[in-house]
C-alpha cells in the first residue's frame, strides 16, 4: 500500500499544495477501497491538467475555486484538507452528520461548509487542532501532516 504520492519532493516539512493534496486522496482512496481511481474524463478546471488532480475532481474529492480555476500551487488549508478527505470517506460509503459547530474554540472562524467535515475528522481522531483547542481552519498542513492524518484515515476508518 503506497499513500505518498509522487511529486512531493524530500522536504516534508513544506507546506503541502492543493494539487499535492488532492493526489494524496487518490493514493487514499485506492489503499482504502482497493481499487484503482480511473482517469478522469474531462477537465473542469482552466489552470491544470494534472492527472491526479483530475482524478480527484472526478471522484469528487475536490472542487475548484468557483471561477472553473482549481489553484493547484495555492498551500490547501487545514479545513479544505479535511473537507476533501471526508469526501474521500463519503466515496467509500460513509456518512458523515451534520452538525451546527465543532468543538474547537475558534469554530467561529470555520467555514459552513466544512464545519461537518471538520466535526467529523476531529471526532475520529484524524485531524487534530494546533493547540488552545484551537483549529486554525485558515492554517496550513506540511506535507509531513497530510500524510500522517491520511494514514490515520487509513487505520481508523477502515
Amino acid at each position: 500500500m503506497k499513500l505518498i504520492p509522487e511529486g512531493l519532493g524530500d522536504n516534508y516539512q513544506a507546506n503541502i499544495t492543493r494539487a499535492q493534496f488532492a493526489a494524496a486522496t487518490v493514493k487514499l482512496y485506492a489503499a482504502m477501497s482497493g481499487k484503482t481511481v480511473p482517469a478522469a474524463k474531462e477537465n473542469p478546471f482552466t489552470d491544470t491538467k494534472d492527472p491526479a488532480v483530475l482524478q480527484a475532481a472526478e471522484m469528487n474529492f475536490v472542487s475548484g475555486m468557483g471561477d472553473g480555476t482549481f489553484a493547484p500551487d495555492a498551500l490547501v488549508t487545514r479545513e479544505q484538507a479535511a473537507s476533501m478527505l471526508a469526501r474521500v470517506y463519503e466515496k467509500l460509503g460513509g456518512r458523515i452528520s451534520a452538525v451546527t459547530a465543532t468543538s474547537f474554540a475558534d469554530n467561529s472562524s470555520v467555514s459552513a461548509w466544512a464545519r461537518n467535515s471538520v466535526a467529523f475528522m476531529s471526532d475520529k481522531g484524524i485531524v487534530s487542532g494546533v493547540g488552545d483547542n484551537r483549529f486554525d481552519p485558515q492554517g496550513s498542513a506540511s506535507i509531513e501532516q497530510a500524510l500522517s492524518i491520511s494514514l490515520r484515515m487509513l487505520e481508523n476508518l477502515k
